[in-house]
């Protein structure tokens, strides 16, 4: 396949795609033969969402006010935070490899390489993932 930019795509053994419950998603169940969890610590994850929606926002200055506004009462006091830790924690349950969300995006990649490399040669995991805190800051 070529794509629009003209690279070749070649088929390959494996598929990625982004998916946010991987096989703890009913349809996806028997699909998914490797999830990876990158594990963000919930301020983290707040600050980077506010960001990107500050960051990509067309509207006025007040809209962006109002909408943040809405969406940290949203957070805090109307049950959007436990949602967040519900959902995290069900995808922890369904994932063979646990990242940390605060190193670099390199070395996560590299990490999920090498576990898909092992993954070719064994395509077995350990029934609960792991996760690597050893650089965390």
């Amino acid at each position: 396949m070529t794509t629009s930019t003209g690279r070749i795509v070649e088929p390959a053994p494996f598929l990625v795609i982004e998916e946010p419950f991987g096989s703890g998603r009913t349809d996806m169940k028997g699909l998914v033969d490797f999830g990876v969890c990158i594990d963000v610590p919930m301020e983290v994850a707040l600050a980077r969402r506010l960001l990107e929606t500050s960051e990509r926002w067309s509207g006025t200055a007040e809209a962006r006010l109002e909408w943040t506004t809405n969406y940290l009462k949203s957070y805090l006091y109307e049950g959007m935070r436990e949602v967040y830790i519900a959902i995290n924690e069900r995808v922890r349950e369904h994932s063979h490899l646990l990242l940390d969300g605060l190193q670099p995006v390199d070395q996560n990649a590299q990490r999920v390489v090498a576990a898909v490399r092992t993954k070719q040669n064994t395509s077995t995991y350990a029934a609960s993932p792991q996760i690597d805190t050893s650089n965390r800051l």
